[in-house]
């Protein structure tokens, strides 16, 4: 299993990069600017566009999810660290 299935459970079919080439994905990239900035309404888009915006969204909260968690725990290693350290010396 490969870092993006793990992390959005799909298993790409092609190279993700070359995503950003499709009209729907271009498509849902503006909408998703636009929809942020307040000036779209999601219910009067295609489909298809909105399907691909609510994929893309999902992806990137997953990241942004992994991302938390990993500086989380990093922190509180050099907290575990910081600790053992002080116990160490006050010894």
């Amino acid at each position: 299993m490969g870092d993006i299935e793990r992390t959005t459970g799909y298993e790409p079919t092609s190279c993700p990069w070359r995503a950003y080439g499709d009209p729907v994905i271009s498509a849902a990239l503006t909408l998703r600017a636009r929809v942020s900035a307040g000036v779209l309404d999601l219910d009067q888009q295609l489909a298809v566009v909105v399907d691909a915006h609510d994929a893309l969204d999902a992806a990137r909260c997953a990241v942004e999810s992994i991302d938390r968690r990993a500086e989380r725990e990093e922190r509180e290693s050099q907290q575990r660290i910081a600790e053992s350290e002080r116990r160490a010396r006050a010894r």
